[in-house]
């Protein structure tokens, strides 16, 4: 199982919480499309991501490593309509410095992670996912392209090296056919 993560913009919605009897910013992104190759080369495979739970854990920069790092809750969904992947999300008591970075601009993405559980690379070298297990949702501070709800990836080194052998691999057999072609 390998994690991948994506990029994407942060949408901010007010909801009236009657619990405490306040407004309450809540934040909605849309985190993934389905059947798209995305800036990095991943492909996900129509409805392909399980998620395990209703609610996961929001992180600033991805920090799972310390209780510091654990700023709100997630709640991610597929939106079978517009297929895509879509969150809605907010803070707990203590991020409030986050929050309203995000409300002045100074943050605007959310990076999703997720577990590849099966994929390959196909010929043009783009990750097919056929299933992954959602990780985690992160308030990140710059992401890769401004213009797309996906902007960032990451391969994982195993993922990167299977990635490198493919392409080292499809080079060579290219040189065998050319060779015994000639013959």
């Amino acid at each position: 199982m390998e994690k991948v993560t994506n990029t994407a913009k942060i949408v901010v919605n007010s909801k009236n919480d009657e619990d405490i009897g306040e407004v309450k910013n809540t934040y909605h992104a849309v985190i993934a499309h389905i059947n798209e190759v995305n800036s990095n080369g991943y492909n996900l495979k129509g409805n392909v991501i399980e998620f395990k739970r209703e609610v996961y854990p929001l992180l600033y920069q991805h920090n799972d490593q310390s209780i510091d790092g654990l700023i709100g809750w997630a709640k991610p969904y597929f939106n079978s309509e517009e297929e895509i992947y879509e969150a809605d999300f907010g803070f707990y008591k203590g991020a409030e410095k986050l929050e309203q970075a995000i409300a002045d601009g100074a943050f605007k993405e959310v990076s999703v992670s997720y577990y590849v559980d099966k994929g390959d690379f196909n010929d043009t070298f783009v990750l097919d996912i056929e299933q992954a297990t959602f990780a985690e949702l992160s308030i990140v501070s710059v992401g890769a392209d401004a213009n797309t709800s996906i902007t960032k990836n990451g391969l994982s080194d195993e993922l990167q090296n299977k990635k490198e052998e493919a392409i080292k691999n499809a080079r060579k057999l290219k040189e065998l056919k050319e060779k015994y072609e000639c013959i």
